[in-house]
């Protein structure tokens, strides 16, 4: 069921990376040198003016481009395939020429769904996450697992849904099961466990209780739970997706200032 190839080091961000597709890699990993921060947006910018604060907050930290290792979208509207595709060219391009991707595979995790009640009309960057060096903090499992939804192989293609057209509490719950495997594979390939996991969140538009109960929660356990987003993945008919974390800091600060 694995997504990913091998683990990756990127030195210059001082993380390792999952190798996945084109547009995103599968999740990150620190380095014993690095923490990661979770830098939640005050006020959602559209991605490209996002991603240009974020690589200036980056430059204020002393930290170069390649520290910028998961970015979280909210777009306006689920996507056609081809429009999918559409925009994901138009993101890599735009990273390539910010200096976020160098010539090799995409080191940078990404999250992109749309919520029910839309922030914008346009694709907006919710938060980003950076590599930043620990500085003698103590490390400790630190990683970000990029979003899945029910595709097979991570194939952007219509044939590779999870039970396509169909949702159904019975093939809901198979796509979360799914989900739930693709996101043990890599929670395990970057070197942690379920337990190291301090906030995996869920994003649907479909009631919970069912697939709550009869899988996610058998699978990650009750201490930290679940995070509910009412939200669409981005993609006409996908209907589940998930990502992790763990061992993260946070902020909330506007990158507009």
């Amino acid at each position: 069921m694995s997504y990913s190839d091998v683990l990756v080091e990127n030195s210059k961000g001082g993380f390792s990376y999952l190798t996945g597709i084109a547009p995103y890699s599968c999740g990150i990993a620190t380095s014993p040198t690095h923490r990661l921060i979770r830098v939640v947006l005050a006020r959602p910018l559209p991605w490209r003016a996002g991603i240009e604060g974020a690589l200036q907050l980056l430059e204020r930290r002393q930290c170069p481009p390649e520290s910028l290792a998961g970015v979280e979208l909210r777009s306006p509207m689920v996507r056609t395939m081809a429009e999918f595709g559409e925009f994901n060219d138009d993101y890599i391009q735009t990273m390539r020429a910010l200096g976020v991707i160098g010539d090799g595979p995409n080191p940078v995790a990404r999250t992109n769904v749309v919520p029910v009640r839309p922030i914008a009309n346009v694709t907006v960057l919710h938060a980003v996450t950076i590599s930043v060096p620990a500085n003698g903090d103590a490390h400790r499992p630190s990683f970000v697992v990029a979003g899945a939804g029910e595709l097979r192989e991570a194939r952007l293609d219509e044939s590779a849904i999870v039970r396509c057209g169909d949702s159904s509490p019975t093939a809901l719950a198979e796509k979360a099961r799914f989900v739930l495997g693709v996101m043990q594979d890599r929670i395990t390939e970057l070197g942690a466990a379920w337990s190291h996991v301090t906030c995996a969140s869920v994003y649907t538009r479909h009631a919970m209780g069912v697939v709550i109960d009869q899988v996610v929660r058998a699978a990650t356990g009750d201490r930290f739970g679940v995070t509910w987003y009412d939200a669409a993945p981005p993609v006409m008919d996908i209907e589940f997706e998930m990502d992790a974390r763990g061992g993260t800091d946070e902020i909330v600060t506007d990158l507009a200032d």
